[in-house]
């Protein structure tokens, strides 16, 4: 799948507004795609018919709107602004901006183990320090697990913010945060999905931070004393990555943090959906929380964790034999079916159902470079992006 590359520059309106006119007057496009993904990851009976469903992205957009904005605008008041310049260039309701926000907001108030209905699909992050790659530099791997209807919002967006810092940002058209991304200042971040469960400090979807700090900081220490400036809802594993070399990962909840060094760790890590440190697995899903019976019937009574601790055994054991890695172990370790023809739910390159691997890349802080596909990475090719 060729990669859908945008530039937006200028100031927060005129970024946004660039972005929109990419879907403009596609209001029912839009509409399409967001339900059919509420509706693959819920598997709730929503309406067949185009009114039906409008009414349905009307309320849940409304409901982003309503418990977003205020926090947005007081906090993130250029990613508010941006927003607005998106839902203008794309001639749709601004509310309808706030539902893929919406859906975040509200998988993370259905996350607790007592309702045991998110599922997230997954994702595997490796990252490896300069003493340990070919070319005596830090990287990020990382594949991106979902479900393929949502392939075709995926965008690469480079952002060139008056004043701030210009970034290449892994995100979706009608998203003004992102999910992954890397600055001219050489700083790298990807976001796994967490489970953890606790109360949020605000309502506002981490995608907007991971974007904010794209736009602020320029090492992993700055990124890290950002986390702790702002109110959070929802759970995730960040890994940051710089120029220099500091590379550290984060399990991030609500209300807590807990940050490990890669020069701990052998120069070399990496993390699924699930916490590895004591203190987060007090407040992690339980391993053996099983999924809901109002999922649809093909999910119904598997372990929510399950994928996340065989594809972190399966790294584990992929990674143990390698001392310096090269880019090609990284292609193989990311495209690993565990000894099967075509992965499944658990692999690490996942081909699952509704769930499987939609983008992969490599970042290279040193070079300010991402190398990305939109497809499983058994499948296909990087392509190279550079700031």
């Amino acid at each position: 799948m060729p990669i859908p590359f945008l530039e937006c520059t200028h100031m927060p309106y005129e970024m946004g507004h660039i972005q929109g006119k990419q879907i403009e007057n596609a209001s029912q496009e839009i509409v399409d795609l967001l339900f059919d993904l509420t509706k693959t990851i819920s598997g709730l009976p929503f309406p067949a018919f185009n009114s039906g469903k409008q009414l349905l992205s009307y309320a849940v957009g409304k409901y982003g709107e309503h418990w977003i904005r205020d926090d947005l605008t007081h906090y993130y008041p250029r990613m508010f602004e941006r927003t607005q310049g998106i839902a203008d260039g794309a001639k749709v309701p601004l509310s309808m901006l706030f539902i893929i926000p919406a859906i975040e907001t509200m998988m993370n108030n259905f996350s607790q183990p007592k309702l045991s209905t998110r599922v997230l699909g997954g994702c595997s992050t490796l990252a490896i320090a300069n003493t340990r790659f070919e070319t005596n530099e830090p990287v990020i791997a990382k594949n991106f697990d979902y479900t393929d209807i949502a392939k075709h919002m995926y965008l690469l967006r480079k952002s060139k913010p008056y004043g701030k810092a210009h970034s290449i940002d892994v995100t979706a058209t009608p998203m003004t945060g992102s999910h992954e991304g890397i600055n001219e200042d050489g700083l790298a971040v990807t976001y796994n999905y967490g489970f953890f469960h606790e109360e949020a400090t605000g309502c506002i979807p981490l995608t907007f931070l991971v974007q904010e700090i794209l736009e602020k900081c320029k090492t992993t220490q700055e990124a890290l004393n950002h986390l702790n400036d702002r109110p959070k809802m929802g759970s995730s594993i960040l890994t940051f990555a710089d120029a220099t070399g500091d590379i550290a990962i984060v399990e991030l909840s609500p209300q807590h943090m807990s940050v490990r060094n890669i020069r701990d760790h052998n120069d070399m890590f990496f993390q699924t959906n699930h916490a590895i440190t004591d203190e987060m697995h007090k407040i992690d899903l339980p391993h053996d929380t099983t999924l809901s019976r109002l999922l649809p019937k093909k999910l119904r009574g598997f372990h929510v964790m399950e994928s996340s601790l065989l594809r972190q055994d399966r790294l584990r054991e992929l990674t143990n034999p390698i001392k310096v890695f090269k880019e090609s172990d990284l292609h193989n370790i990311l495209s690993d079916h565990n000894g099967s023809l075509n992965g499944n739910n658990n692999t690490i390159c996942m081909h699952g159902d509704p769930f499987r691997t939609t983008c992969s890349m490599l970042l290279f802080p040193k070079r300010r470079q991402i190398k990305i596909m939109f497809s499983m990475p058994c499948r296909g090719e990087w392509e190279t992006f550079s700031l």
